[in-house]
């Protein structure tokens, strides 16, 4: 929300907000209410659904929590089937960007992390904001333990674009077996005195996967004949 701005929808004020992708989820406060706090589920910010309701201002915040972590886990099984790539250990890396009163969940990797900072007002590009966070803007790395995000955010530190933290998970979870593996071996070993390094292995090992393809297709047409 911009500053300033009070949002309402049904007799509700809206006091919180939180972004996931393209869908977005807030808790709204009505004194006078027979129930004092509601959550929605809200499109294009004024198409409010699924309405849960409650008197408890703390289980208003956990219902709110609950619902982001379901589109999450929701998006990832979507990402996951795309990719044709399962995550071991259901490991997830996120970041949480706060930028006036709004607020963003970005989960690593994503197609979307441009429109999900655009979301919330934000005109700097991913490439542009730090993990670190920027003047006006907060940003706060989240992971659930997994030893492959926590080596990821380790290695980014707090000078590292989302953007190349993203193609940092992309190299990783949304790559040739391969190339995963390796680059995964290499993290854990602490290979990598960079994020540049990482993607530059990640590259190079692409790199010899093509080789190897090209060289099986020619193998291959040479047997046909």
């Amino acid at each position: 929300m911009e500053v300033g701005e009070i949002r309402r929808n049904a007799g509700y004020c809206i006091t919180n907000a939180i972004r996931v992708n393209n869908m977005e989820y807030v808790l709204g406060f009505n004194r006078d209410a027979p129930s004092q706090y509601a959550t929605w589920q809200c499109r294009g910010k004024d198409n409010y659904l699924w309405g849960h309701y409650m008197n408890s201002e703390v289980e208003a915040v956990k219902d709110l929590c609950g619902r982001v972590i379901e589109e999450i886990q929701y998006l990832e099984e979507i990402e996951t089937k795309h990719y044709g790539i399962s995550r071991e250990q259901n490991e997830s890396m996120f970041a949480m960007v706060e930028y006036k009163e709004g607020a963003a969940m970005i989960q690593f990797p994503t197609l979307q992390i441009g429109a999900v900072l655009g979301s919330i007002g934000l005109r700097l590009t991913s490439k542009e904001i730090y993990t670190g966070g920027n003047p006006d803007i907060k940003v706060r790395m989240i992971h659930d333990g997994g030893r492959v995000p926590e080596a990821l955010i380790r290695l980014a530190g707090e000078k590292t674009s989302l953007y190349t933290l993203n193609e940092m998970a992309k190299a990783i979870y949304h790559t040739d077996w391969y190339v995963s593996g390796k680059v995964e071996e290499n993290l854990s070993k602490d290979v990598y005195d960079s994020p540049e390094a990482l993607l530059e292995d990640a590259e190079k090992y692409k790199e010899k996967v093509k080789a190897h393809e090209k060289k099986m297709k020619k193998t291959r047409i040479r047997e046909e004949r």
